[in-house]
C-alpha cells in the first residue's frame, strides 16, 4: 500500500479538470482504494502491482461506489472521506476489457526445461503486461492447465491486480478436452459479467498451448470452438510445442496451429503480451487490429 499526498487542483500541481467527485472518480481507474480530502490537500492510498508510487492519470470515468461503497461528505468540517470497495472491479474500473484464458499442457511430457520455459515465458507475459497502464487496467488473465487433471490455476483478473504465476509443475495424461470445456465455459460467463455491468470488451482471446495430442474426448468441444471463432465472438490461438499433433489443434480454431521454434516460450508471450496492448489502446472495441509479427517464435 502507498500514499500521496494530491493538491486540491491535481497530481504535484497539475490540474484535475472537474469537480472533486470527478477527482475521485478518475482515480478508481488506477486502484486507489482511499481518499482523504482536506480544505486545500487531498491524501489517496491505492494498489497498483508493479508500479508503486506510479504517476495517476486523470482520464474521467462515471460509474457508481455501488452498494458496499461509502461516500461521506464532511467538508462543512474540514474533511472528505471517500472509502472505495476494491472487491468490485468491473464497478470500479470500467475500462473496456480484454479477457485472455490461456489452457496449458502441463503434462508429464512437458517435465524439465519445457515446463521451465512455459513457467517463465508466463511470468514474462504477466509483467509485460503491468507494464503497460492500458493493458493492466483492460487485460484480464486467466489460466486453466491440463495435466493429470484439469485445475483452474487462476480465474479471471484484471493484470493491475496480478502479484505472481503459480508455478506448474508436469505429471499426468492431457485432458485437453475437458480444459477446453472449462475455459470456454469460464469466458461465457465472464463476457456476460460485462454485459450486465455494461462494460465494453474486445473480442476474447483462447490461447491454447500443447506438445501433444488430447488423451480425452475433445472433438465436441472443437466444434464449439471453432464455430465461435467463425461467428468472431472468440479468438482461438492454437500453439505446438515440439511434436505437438497441430492437426488436432487446428481443429479447435479458424486459423491453423503454429509450431513453436523449440522452447521460445519467452518469445511467444512476449509477442502476445504486445498483442493485447495493441487490442487494448485501439480506440473501438470492434476494431480489426493489426497483430505484431509471429516470426521472432514461430518455426514456420
Amino acid at each position: 500500500m502507498a500514499a500521496v499526498e494530491v493538491g486540491w487542483l491535481g497530481v504535484k500541481g497539475e490540474p484535475l479538470l472537474g469537480s472533486t467527485m470527478d477527482m475521485v472518480k478518475a482515480l478508481r481507474i488506477k486502484g486507489v482504494v482511499e481518499v482523504k480530502m482536506r480544505a486545500l490537500a487531498a491524501t489517496f492510498k491505492w494498489q497498483h502491482p508493479g508500479r508503486r508510487g506510479s504517476r495517476l492519470g486523470a482520464v474521467v470515468v462515471s460509474t457508481s461506489f455501488g452498494r458496499k461503497g461509502r461516500a461521506t461528505d464532511m467538508r462543512n468540517r474540514g474533511m472528505a472521506t471517500y472509502q472505495l470497495n476494491a472487491d468490485r472491479d468491473l464497478i470500479e474500473n470500467p475500462s473496456p476489457r480484454c479477457a485472455c484464458m490461456l489452457v496449458l499442457d502441463t503434462s508429464a511430457s512437458m517435465f524439465g526445461a519445457p515446463i521451465r520455459e512455459l513457467n517463465a515465458g508466463v511470468q514474462a507475459f504477466i509483467s509485460a503486461i503491468q507494464e503497460d497502464d492500458m493493458a493492466a487496467c483492460s487485460v484480464e488473465l486467466g489460466v486453466i492447465t491440463a495435466g493429470g487433471k484439469v485445475t483452474e490455476q487462476l480465474p479471471f483478473t484484471t493484470g493491475m491486480n496480478i502479484s505472481q504465476s503459480r508455478q506448474f509443475i508436469a505429471s499426468g495424461l492431457t485432458p485437453l478436452g475437458e480444459a477446453m470445456e472449462l475455459a470456454l465455459d469460464r469466458l461465457e460467463e465472464r463476457t456476460e459479467s460485462y454485459r450486465k455491468a455494461g462494460v465494453a470488451y474486445y473480442q476474447p482471446w483462447l490461447v491454447v498451448i500443447s506438445d501433444g495430442v488430447p488423451t480425452d474426448q475433445w472433438q465436441a468441444v472443437s466444434v464449439r470452438a471453432r464455430t465461435l471463432a467463425q461467428q468472431r465472438k472468440l479468438v482461438v490461438m492454437p500453439v505446438g510445442v515440439e511434436e505437438a499433433d497441430l492437426e488436432a489443434l487446428s481443429a479447435f480454431s479458424t486459423r491453423p496451429a503454429k509450431r513453436l521454434d523449440g522452447l521460445k516460450f519467452r518469445e511467444f508471450f512476449l509477442w502476445l503480451s504486445a498483442s493485447m496492448s495493441r487490442v487494448s489502446a485501439s480506440s473501438s472495441t470492434t476494431d480489426q487490429v493489426k497483430l505484431p509479427p509471429t516470426d521472432s517464435w514461430d518455426s514456420i
